[in-house]
């Protein structure tokens, strides 16, 4: 609202309407209706044509209840995997105009056939990660509720987690378990930051000093780039991981992204620590980071994935300098 951008304050009545809901209060709340429906965070949407408010209590808004199947209500999805004594649920957020503000890369509702395709690769996914990556899978269980649809761009695959919606992860439709896995065991890096901001801060003030990251197309300021290397820290973890599981061309590739991110973040937590724009408490996140990466730097990778990795390296180091030259 400071900003002068379109706002909408009454939502918030939306979400006092489900906290109601889930603690079972018969409270009535009075909540807006905009362009006929009233979008209930985490639930879904009722449909309440020419209406502009309506009442909600004991699990109606207006005159649509809130149970599947009832004229009226479209409810959110839910998508959910188990393997061994580790389970995962998340909802599946197509429906919230607030859910991923500022991304213009969000997308419609996910029809029936694409909403089998995200279970089949999350219940994929998640068989790759509870047996090699415990410790994350039981980071993205605890932390990440909601999984916001967005479309792919030219470049592919793509992901964000805004820091303002704690445990929602936006991404496309993952192309396969592999990128899904990944992209889990990199967001779920984002949103434990994020929330590690919101009561200590690791970086002054923002200079306007924009820092290569090996990772990127464009320049970043030094909170971005922090960013992106916790993220690529765990991206390296699931890599380093994973090898012990592949064989063939698929360890291959595995020992290569191992190789080629290992380098990335320890290139970028270089950056970071003599670039003079972290706290003192920045400074020892940042040299944990180093720590960690130092030891693997120190791991065995074959020959030719080593020199995958540092032709990968180069050619994006080269395609930034010729962008921003």
């Amino acid at each position: 609202m400071r900003e002068g951008r379109t706002s909408h304050p009454g939502r918030l009545a939306c979400v006092a309407a489900v906290a109601a809901h889930r603690v079972g209060s018969d409270r009535t709340i009075t909540v807006p209706a905009e362009d006929g429906s009233v979008v209930l965070p985490g639930l879904g949407r009722a449909t309440l044509p020419d209406r502009t408010t309506a009442k909600f209590g004991s699990g109606r808004v207006g005159h649509v209840t809130l149970r599947d199947g009832e004229p009226g209500w479209t409810p959110l999805r839910t998508l959910r995997a188990r393997h061994a004594e580790t389970s995962v649920g998340f909802v599946l957020e197509d429906g919230d105009p607030d859910r991923m503000p500022g991304a213009g890369t969000v997308a419609g509702r996910l029809d029936d056939l694409g909403v089998r395709h995200w279970q089949a690769v999350l219940s994929e996914a998640w068989e790759i990660m509870v047996p090699l990556h415990w410790t994350t899978a039981a980071e993205v269980s605890a932390a990440v509720t909601a999984l916001t649809p967005l479309r792919a761009t030219g470049t592919g695959h793509v992901s964000g987690t805004p820091t303002h919606a704690f445990g929602n992860i936006g991404l496309s439709t993952p192309p396969g378990p592999y990128e899904l896995a990944e992209t889990l065991c990199h967001e779920v890096q984002h949103v434990k930051l994020s929330a590690l901001l919101e009561i200590v801060p690791l970086t002054r003030r923002d200079d306007g000093t924009l820092h290569y990251a090996p990772w990127r197309p464009d320049p970043r300021p030094i909170a971005g780039l922090l960013q992106g290397t916790y993220a690529y820290l765990g991206v390296t973890g699931f890599w380093r991981r994973q090898r012990e599981a592949e064989h063939g061309s698929q360890a291959l590739r595995a020992h290569s992204e191992f190789a080629r991110w290992r380098e990335a973040a320890g290139q970028a937590a270089r950056t970071l620590a003599d670039s003079g724009r972290l706290t003192e408490t920045g400074m020892a996140f940042v040299d944990e980071m180093a720590r960690t990466l130092r030891a693997w730097q120190r791991e065995y990778v074959p020959p030719v994935a080593h020199r995958s990795a540092r032709a990968n390296a180069d050619e994006h180091r080269s395609s930034w300098r010729r962008r921003h030259a």
